[in-house]
């Protein structure tokens, strides 16, 4: 008796609940359509640029457009959240334009592969 209690608890605790993330992240994975704004598992932000049976083309810039299975899919960002990145990572853009400002100052050039080059004099 003991051990079917326990068997049926470790069943409540357990394995239900995940099988319930389960089914809705495959619902959820079902349900994608281009141009929804995605996160991957890995973290990764980026945009359905189109779906086949088993595979999702995830736009991440202009250039770049990668195929990757449904499952590497963990959420499906809202309008609001997509606005809400966007202003986070221009204010975070903006913040490290004034960091390399204040670092580099008039000193030195910059270019756009690194940090600022040391003028042609050396001390």
């Amino acid at each position: 008796m003991p051990f079917i209690l326990i068997i049926a608890v470790f069943w409540f605790l357990f394995i239900r609940p995940q099988m319930r993330r389960q089914r809705e992240a495959r619902d959820m994975q079902s349900q994608l359509s281009v141009g929804d704004h995605v996160i991957l598992t890995s973290g990764i932000y980026g945009e359905v640029a189109g779906i086949t049976a088993n595979d999702v083309m995830v736009k991440f810039s202009d250039d770049v457009v990668v195929r990757l299975t449904r499952g590497a899919i963990a959420h499906v960002l809202s309008p609001e959240a997509v606005a809400e990145k966007v202003a986070e990572m221009n204010a975070a853009e903006a913040e490290h334009d004034e960091n390399a400002a204040v670092l580099f100052g008039d000193e030195g050039e910059t270019d756009e592969t690194g940090p600022a080059q040391p003028s042609g004099e050396e001390k």
